[in-house]
């Protein structure tokens, strides 16, 4: 009798360890922000100019800025519906800024986390960008880790 008793608690011990070693591997789910954004994805931004049609008679200066955006996830996570908007700032010192709404590319990543985005700014006068930089706004999501 006293065999089965020590079995028992033997077998019943097992489970109990089984138990609190499985609750132990909690996934952790992070809120994306503007800052971390590029912790988990690599992010490439381009911009390219080609003259616009020729409107005014002599298409002097006038350009058009076409953005590119690709995104490939950089970390193994699963991502919990991913937006966010990049704006590009153009630098010429001849350029006539473009609202921010015509130099935002959004992005709304799909699971596997890779996209490749466009935008265009529509004419803008500028004779040679000297370059850009981008910043994100709206991000909104999260990702969460796999183990």
């Amino acid at each position: 009798m006293m065999k089965k008793h020590i079995f028992a608690f033997i077998l019943t011990m097992g489970l109990v360890l089984s138990l609190l070693t499985a609750c132990g591997d909690e996934k952790k789910e992070i809120y994306l922000t503007a800052d971390n954004l590029e912790e988990y994805f690599i992010i490439t931004c381009n911009v390219s100019t080609r003259p616009t049609d020729d409107w005014f008679g002599e298409n002097e200066g006038w350009k058009t800025a076409n953005y590119t955006v690709e995104v490939k996830k950089l970390k193994d996570v699963t991502l919990n519906d991913v937006k966010f908007d990049v704006i590009f700032e153009i630098e010429s010192s001849d350029a006539m800024p473009a609202p921010e709404g015509l130099r935002t590319v959004s992005v709304r990543l799909p699971l596997d986390g890779n996209a490749y985005e466009t935008g265009s700014s529509g004419a803008m006068w500028f004779i040679k960008p000297t370059g850009y930089t981008v910043t994100y706004k709206n991000v909104r999501g999260s990702v969460t880790e796999n183990k």
